[in-house]
């Protein structure tokens, strides 16, 4: 009897632990393990995108919705947030509502490398660099010209700052304008 209780015990924790290297795994490849931004680098963040009322921004990673909440309660913008964990999911709408901003937060449980982006002006980010890497060409070819991303912690591989903020560890890019031009456009007409 107690050689059956010690091999379920033993295929317990080995089941546990196999389980767990899958969870760590997964979650490294979808964005990392969630941890909060701090709300002192969360106004940061919004303040160094120029984030301005009536403007879409669209957060990567939700998680608890404190960027969510914060861009739409103090800066009276529209706020979409993708998570693909319920329960985060689940606390950022219900930290909007407590907020009294679930009218202008959305959050959409999908993954965010295969499902199209709202037309954001401003995207946050504080995922792992992986995910950033796999990241960088999507937003290129998915956002419009002109639309900021700001990164806690992390920096795309190729992509070079518009502005930083070592303090607060963040960083700043402004999508180019893919459009050739003028005289290249003139030289390709003919």
């Amino acid at each position: 009897m107690l050689a059956t209780a010690a091999g379920w015990l033993g295929w317990i924790l080995g089941t546990g632990a196999v389980a767990i290297a899958a969870w760590i795994t997964w979650t490294a490849t979808r964005g990392g393990a969630w941890s909060p931004v701090p709300g002192h680098v969360v106004r940061r963040m919004l303040e160094l995108a120029e984030l301005r009322p009536g403007e879409v921004l669209c957060d990567l990673g939700a998680g608890d919705g404190r960027i969510l909440v914060t861009a739409a309660r103090d800066l009276g913008a529209r706020a979409v947030g993708f998570e693909l964990d319920p329960l985060r999911g689940l606390v950022a709408a219900w930290r909007a509502r407590l907020a009294r901003v679930g009218d202008r937060v959305s959050v959409v449980r999908a993954d965010f490398f295969t499902s199209p982006l709202p037309d954001p002006d401003v995207v946050t980010i504080w995922l792992s660099q992986a995910a950033l890497n796999r990241l960088e060409p999507i937003l290129l070819d998915s956002l419009r010209p002109g639309a900021r991303v700001v990164a806690y912690r992390r920096q795309f591989p190729t992509w070079v700052p518009a502005a930083t903020d070592p303090a607060h560890g963040l960083f700043l890019w402004v999508v180019p304008d893919r459009r050739p031009a003028d005289s290249q456009m003139r030289k390709m007409i003919g």
